[in-house]
């Protein structure tokens, strides 16, 4: 009896330390992804180097210790992996300026928080439910902070694409009303809201600090990677170079993105029949057959009975 009394004791005294270290490293990786040092400074604007660059300009400095947790991951993660999340952060439009060293520490802080909720699991109930809850905590809380950037990068390219065309629209009347191509992108960087407005103000911030319109156009598409953006900044830096009319060039593009924007709304709407598929199969066809079906099979039941 003592020695179960002892063996509970144990178990309860690893299961409350481990929930104790569950709930600190909650509180650091709260601390990373909110938290601002003391002594941050605010930094000079983007440049475009900074644009096809690690994302080291954020609007704020990070403190000590996320500096020392993101470099020791980025020592142990691919170069790729780093230019990856480099590239999300900047499609992101550098959420709470975040940095490409603080998201590695708060890929480590949460993939260490859930891997010791799967130990705590495993050492309240022993089995092999607790070790799936171990690879599977460490797995997703490591992967959890990419993919929630990834999801907000994805929500503002689509929301940059939907208002592509008619910001090209908007560009090409004010060229064709005698405006040049800078005075009409800064015209529209002022009028168009959301994150392509914000884009374009880079674009024209770029320009005041002496980068030329190409390669400030330039590193416009490559640091948001849209198709549709990267055909007009091309078929725009040739007319530019070629000599070709800015205003022919600006109405061929202003029709091409009508065109692609009718040709993806009927893709999607294409796509509708096939997504609403696995929901109805899953969901709304099985309630549906119960309720059909269900008073007939209790009837044949309670007949079979007698």
């Amino acid at each position: 009896m003592t020695a179960v009394v002892s063996v509970q004791f144990v178990v309860s005294v690893q299961f409350v330390g481990s929930v104790s270290v569950i709930a600190g490293l909650f509180v650091i990786w709260w601390a990373i992804a909110t938290g601002r040092s003391p002594a941050a400074l605010p930094l000079s604007p983007r440049s475009t180097t900074a644009a096809v660059g690690p994302s080291v300009d954020s609007g704020r400095t990070d403190p000590r210790i996320v500096v020392a947790v993101g470099s020791l991951v980025r020592r142990f993660s691919s170069k790729h992996r780093i230019e990856r999340i480099d590239l999300l952060i900047k499609q992101a439009g550098q959420p709470a300026g975040y940095s490409v060293d603080r998201m590695l520490a708060m890929k480590l802080i949460a993939g260490s928080t859930f891997t010791l909720l799967g130990i705590a699991v495993m050492l309240a109930k022993p089995g092999m439910m607790g070790i799936l809850m171990i690879g599977v905590g460490a797995f997703g809380g490591f992967m959890a902070p990419e993919m929630l950037l990834t999801s907000r990068a994805e929500d503002r390219l689509d929301e940059i694409q939907a208002a592509l065309p008619d910001a090209i629209d908007q560009l090409t009347v004010t060229v064709r009303a005698g405006l040049s191509i800078d005075a009409s992108i800064l015209r529209v960087s002022q009028t168009v809201r959301g994150p392509l407005g914000e884009e374009l103000r880079h674009v024209v911030q770029d320009m005041r600090i002496g980068v030329s319109r190409p390669d400030a156009l330039k590193a416009f598409a490559a640091r948001i990677d849209v198709p549709e953006l990267n055909i007009f900044v091309r078929a725009l830096v040739q007319a530019d170079t070629l000599g070709v009319p800015i205003s022919t060039t600006l109405l061929a593009q202003a029709e091409d993105m009508r065109e692609r924007r009718r040709q993806r709304s009927e893709e999607m709407a294409m796509k509708l029949p096939v997504k609403i598929l696995a929901p109805t199969v899953l969901c709304i066809l099985p309630a549906l057959l119960l309720v059909v079906l269900g008073p007939a099979v209790i009837q044949l039941m309670s007949t079979l009975k007698v």
